[in-house]
């Protein structure tokens, strides 16, 4: 029982003073750093978070991860899907999916190169493609955690729904993004994983266009390859579509199982 002290603690502290974002930037670091051995993995979440921001209800969802490794060379698919109701009527929409390719160069640098489509009405994007390409490095890496950082440029194409009374309805925008990330792992024991991803994603041509993002995770195993998984994540985009909210902040908890 003691080991599950920690992670009540987090939950309970997270549930009672934590609010948590919406997904213009995808965490999805973690999954691909998974798998060592060859061959195929993955895993299936299915999150329930409470949410303040853009979004004030709960919400439930649905993520696969499929990884494929042969050699120094691995690949990550990853599609995720969100559908909320409430009084019959639907207020939750959301689908991604993202593909992206890393090639262990050395043992602390991996180029990677990576592309991404997502569909949010509710942030009022029609569509947002991007892709990128860029160096990944080992920072530190032992038994009790990790830190890696990475860079790359990232070209983005986005198309904004078409809404009666704003300027920029149906607009199409591109911009040339550079995508940086530091992502920290720490082992607190044999059951728990403590986990952190920061990224920054300013407009080459306007810096005041930003988006930032932070996401701190702690999972537990439940058993086999059951996990539990505790997730806080806060996100700012300064150059959000109109009447969309520049700040949003979200609490997850997530129930899932390795393969």
């Amino acid at each position: 029982m003691t080991r599950f002290l920690p992670f009540a603690t987090a939950l309970l502290v997270a549930v009672l003073f934590g609010t948590a974002p919406e997904a213009g930037i995808v965490n999805v670091l973690p999954a691909a750093g998974a798998a060592e051995e060859d061959g195929f993995s993955g895993s299936l979440q299915a999150p329930l978070q409470w949410e303040r921001g853009n979004t004030n209800d709960l919400t439930v969802g649905l993520t696969s991860h499929t990884r494929f490794r042969t050699g120094p060379n691995l690949v990550l698919l990853v599609l995720d899907g969100e559908l909320g109701r409430a009084n019959g009527e639907t207020y939750r929409r959301r689908a991604m999916g993202h593909l992206r390719f890393r090639h262990q160069l050395t043992e602390r640098v991996a180029p990677e190169a990576f592309t991404q489509h997502s569909w949010d009405p509710f942030r009022r994007l029609r569509s947002r493609t991007l892709v990128g390409v860029g160096p990944r490095f080992t920072l530190a890496q032992g038994e009790a955690g990790a830190v890696f950082l990475g860079t790359a440029w990232m070209p983005e194409w986005e198309r904004y729904t078409r809404e009666e009374g704003v300027g920029d309805s149906g607009a199409r925008v591109f911009t040339h993004r550079w995508s940086s990330y530091l992502e920290l792992t720490l082992a607190l024991g044999d059951q728990l994983l403590l986990g952190h991803t920061s990224y920054a994603q300013p407009s080459f041509t306007d810096l005041q266009d930003v988006r930032l993002s932070s996401v701190t995770s702690l999972r537990t195993g439940l058993g086999g390859a059951v996990f539990l998984e505790l997730r806080g994540e806060v996100e700012l985009d300064r150059r959000a579509a109109e009447e969309v909210e520049p700040l949003d902040r979200r609490v997850r908890v997530v129930l899932g199982v390795e393969y």
